[in-house]
């Protein structure tokens, strides 16, 4: 399958026209990198972003708990 037909049958799938799916699939194709990237600098750090997320919900649900319990 060539990458014409790829993208024809992706926008197909999605109800998209042939610019839309195109522009859609750069989209998840540069974030895919960026979070590739993200995740490589936070290797380094030794935490990842959802990593830190968790543990701030966690102390926010803790917080919530608290002011709750007073």
């Amino acid at each position: 399958m060539t990458d014409d037909a790829r993208l024809a049958s992706y926008a197909a799938a999605r109800q998209l026209s042939l610019t839309a799916a195109r522009a859609e699939l750069v989209t998840i194709a540069l974030d895919h990198l960026d979070a590739r990237r993200r995740g490589a600098a936070a290797s380094l750090r030794g935490t990842t972003k959802a990593e830190r997320s968790a543990k701030a919900r966690v102390a926010g649900q803790a917080r919530w708990a608290r002011a709750r319990a007073r």
